[in-house]
């Protein structure tokens, strides 16, 4: 019987490390984890080099653009991150990872165009990555709330016909 129940509670679990709903989320929340990280890195390498030590935020040009860099993706991250398993569980897990990747590309797009100066050149480039970049934030947002409330809806359909 107790072999029974492990080998039940293996499957189990490794079924849901391979679903799709499970799996497309978490390679977007990894990649962006991974990005989040590398910026604050960058935001010490920056430090380092103009020799501007924390809690200081100002004074130098390359500093304060790698610190507005990380710090927008530091506000979005916990949105994005949560929206992503909404979307995937509730809408479409390849739309998830999709929009998920896209929004985590656009802010890696953009962290090397501050790191490499190219930030004051191209002003079509800005302009994708904001269209890009938002249009992902809220096609997740929006795509998640849509899924909740259908969700919400036939539950309460469900509950109707019960009573």
């Amino acid at each position: 019987m107790q072999a029974s129940v492990e080998k039940i509670t293996t499957h189990a679990h490794h079924h849901m490390a391979c679903s799709e709903r499970f799996l497309y989320p978490s390679i977007v929340a990894v990649a962006g984890v991974a990005l989040w990280s590398c910026q604050a890195y960058s935001v010490k390498r920056a430090r380092d080099k103009c020799g501007i030590h924390a809690p200081a935020v100002i004074g130098d040009e390359e500093l304060e653009r790698t610190l507005v860099n990380y710090q927008h993706t530091t506000e979005a991250l916990p949105a994005i991150i949560p929206m992503t398993y909404v979307f995937s569980a509730l809408i479409c897990p390849k739309r998830a990872l999709i929009l998920g990747l896209g929004w985590v590309a656009t802010r890696l797009a953009f962290s090397c165009s501050c790191i490499c100066g190219g930030h004051k050149e191209n002003n079509c480039f800005k302009n994708l990555h904001m269209v890009v970049g938002h249009v992902s934030h809220f096609g997740l947002l929006f795509g998640s709330a849509y899924g909740v409330l259908e969700a919400v809806l036939k539950r309460c359909d469900h509950l109707k016909k019960c009573c």
